[in-house]
């Protein structure tokens, strides 16, 4: 795991754009710049930062519990 985390750092600090798939959101919040959050097949968040965000406000996004606010 820490080996892909470092590789799409690396990809990222040279400058490359990755698509990185994972369920994982504390290693997602380790190498992203933005995050596209997918339910059922559907995008239902692309405006997402490590920067913005908490990782509860993507679990949120992720569950549904922004709407049920």
């Amino acid at each position: 795991t820490q080996g892909v985390l470092k590789f799409v750092r690396d990809a990222r600090d040279s400058g490359h754009s990755c698509i990185f798939i994972a369920h994982n959101i504390h290693h997602v919040f380790q190498v992203v710049d933005r995050m596209v959050v997918m339910r059922m097949g559907e995008v239902v968040a692309d405006d997402l930062s490590p920067k913005t965000s908490s990782i509860q406000d993507v679990e949120d996004v992720i569950t549904g519990e922004h709407l049920a606010a």
